[in-house]
């Protein structure tokens, strides 16, 4: 079965974001705060809700800042890869075009090139 280069892009770009997504869903269910019991804020009068509490010791980062930078880098670099690829592929195909059309001028004999040979014959007797 022969997969075309469309669908290949198609299925990695599925690819890439599926597990994009995977990442992000995993990292905001790792760093989710647990649910507040509804019983304890319906016994707690508006004095202590809005009363100052001294905090003790640093509070932590609520965001998962390392994972999700680690994400966007490898997605970067990702990316970058597969844009180095397909340009990889492009040029391959350009150069083996080339060739092909430069053997077939040269089977037909083109007359571009007898003007050039022409011209360069012009020259060597002035």
């Amino acid at each position: 079965m022969v997969i075309s280069y469309r669908s290949r892009s198609a299925l990695a770009c599925a690819l890439l974001l599926g597990s994009l997504l995977f990442l992000s869903a995993r990292a905001a269910l790792t760093y989710a705060q647990p649910p507040t019991s509804a019983a304890s804020t319906q016994t707690s009068d508006d004095h202590d809700r809005t009363a100052f509490r001294p905090v003790q010791g640093a509070e932590r980062d609520r965001a998962p800042g390392g994972l999700l930078l680690l994400v966007a880098y490898g997605l970067v670099w990702l990316l970058l890869l597969l844009y180095v690829v397909h340009i990889g592929r492009l040029q391959a195909k350009t150069q083996s075009e080339l060739e092909r059309l430069e053997r077939a001028l040269s089977a037909i004999g083109s007359p571009g090139q007898a003007r050039c040979d022409k011209s360069q014959n012009d020259r060597q007797l002035e």
